[in-house]
């Protein structure tokens, strides 16, 4: 429950209030994206481990950690007193603060625990009780995904540089239609096999995770033209 979509859309939509250094904002933007990786971990673990372990060994602790992001920085700063090479350094930069804005957003929300000491045995802040709200929570995570997709395609669409990724906005509009169906299957589950509801929306979402991340990646002139 993290409502990615809606953030990555409100951080293209204030892009001229960011550093304009090369390559920030869409470092920024995966910084963002990369806290809930988790998600793809949870996943992954579950084959291995019953899914409440698997949940709470991954879900927002190691990708939610200010020691990991602390390791992360040094990894940057290190490879940028190896290679002196600037570029390094804003990435870096874009990528920390993309991560940290993430980890505040969810210290605000607290929509499950998160354990921003990990993984030292404090640090754990448990969330608020949202289950009254929580199948319409997961709902709009899924319809922000269609608004951020709306947004690359108006990103490519208004671009003041030689547009070489027109064809782009296919896959895109495909995949904005693409979410109206899962957002109707997530709906479907909830009513007639709520016991899946979290199973569904983990299979539905992190193929909308990847989709937007490499997107992203894709028209990152695009989104760093100024």
């Amino acid at each position: 429950m993290t409502q990615l979509g809606l953030r990555i859309y409100i951080i293209l939509k204030l892009k001229k209030f960011l550093p304009k250094n090369e390559m920030f904002v869409t470092s920024f933007i995966i910084g963002s994206f990369f806290p809930d990786i988790d998600i793809i971990l949870v996943a992954i673990s579950s084959f291995l481990t019953p899914l409440n372990q698997s949940i709470f060994l991954f879900h927002k602790t190691l990708t939610h950690s200010f020691i990991s992001l602390a390791g992360i920085y040094l990894i940057f700063l290190i490879a940028y007193e190896i290679k002196k090479n600037k570029l390094i350094l804003y990435i870096g930069n874009g990528f920390s603060w993309g991560i940290i804005t993430h980890i505040i957003l969810d210290l605000i929300f607290r929509f499950g625990k998160i354990d921003i000491l990990w993984p030292l045995p404090i640090g754990l802040i448990n969330g608020l009780h949202y289950e009254n709200y929580r199948n319409i929570v997961l709902g709009l995570d899924l319809l922000f995904f269609r608004l951020l997709a709306s947004e690359l395609i108006k990103i490519i669409l208004n671009a003041n540089i030689e547009n070489n990724n027109i064809n782009f906005i296919k896959p895109l509009t495909l995949w904005m239609k693409y979410h109206s169906y899962l957002l109707m299957l997530f709906i479907l589950t909830v009513y007639f096999k709520p016991e899946y509801t979290l199973i569904i929306f983990g299979i539905l979402y992190i193929p909308s995770y990847i989709m937007s991340l490499l997107s992203i990646y894709k028209i990152r002139n695009y989104i760093e033209a100024k």
